[in-house]
This record gives structure tokens, C-alpha cells and sequence, in this order.
């Protein structure tokens, strides 16, 4: 569970399931993240959602090599039964960043797709 400053009066709570893929919540801290603002409020293990982090995973759930000594990478987690070479694989999930110069509460989008504030 995040609190997380969007640029409103309150932080918004959202809840992420990014805990598994980093060893210290402490990672997150500090760190600019895009919320996907315009969801519908929900409840998840009880806690009410207000929003979305935007976040990645590796190419079909699978991390190519682990660091050396074999310890895992951040954003890192090992998933039992994935497929892949050994039967097993560590799935990488990552927080998507914005833009250097983004505030909280900027709005973002993407090239080539139209916003739709501008089209009405």
C-alpha cells in the first residue's frame, strides 16, 4: 500500500502489490512514479484504491540472468512453475518513470496517441 502525492490536497492510497518485487518498501520512497488517475475507487484486501500505478514487467514474466552470486535484482521475484530454461524464472516488475521535469500532477501522454481533451 502506497500513499502517494499526485499533486491534490491529500496523497492518494493505492494499493499496488509492488511490495513482492523490492527486499525495502524504503526503494519506493522519494521515487516518481505515473498514476493512472481516473479509475473508479476500489477496494483491494480491504483498503480502498484510489488510483494505479503505471509499472512493466520483463518479456514474458522472465529475467534473463541474475546478478552475480546469484542474488536477485531489485523489482526482482522468483515464480515457482514459470516456463523457461529450469522450469523456473524470476519475474521483474518495475514502476514506470515520468519525464525528468515532471511535477506532481502533471499530466503525460504518450506519442501518438490523441488526447482527448483537445479533440472536443
Amino acid at each position: 500500500v502506497e500513499e502517494v502525492d499526485v499533486g491534490e490536497d491529500e496523497k492518494r492510497t493505492i494499493v499496488s502489490g509492488l511490495a513482492a518485487y523490492y527486499s525495502s518498501p524504503s526503494l519506493l520512497i522519494g521515487k516518481s512514479v505515473i498514476v493512472l488517475c481516473n479509475l473508479k475507487p476500489i477496494s483491494l484486501r480491504g483498503i480502498k484504491s484510489n488510483g494505479m500505478l503505471l509499472a512493466a514487467s520483463s518479456h514474458h514474466h522472465h529475467h534473463q540472468k541474475k546478478e552475480e552470486g546469484g542474488e536477485m535484482k531489485e523489482g526482482e521475484k522468483k515464480e515457482e512453475g514459470e516456463e523457461g530454461e529450469g522450469g523456473g524464472g524470476a519475474k521483474r516488475v518495475e514502476v514506470v518513470e515520468p519525464p525528468n521535469n515532471a511535477k506532481p500532477g502533471d499530466r503525460i501522454w504518450f506519442d501518438g496517441i490523441e488526447n482527448e481533451t483537445e479533440t472536443k
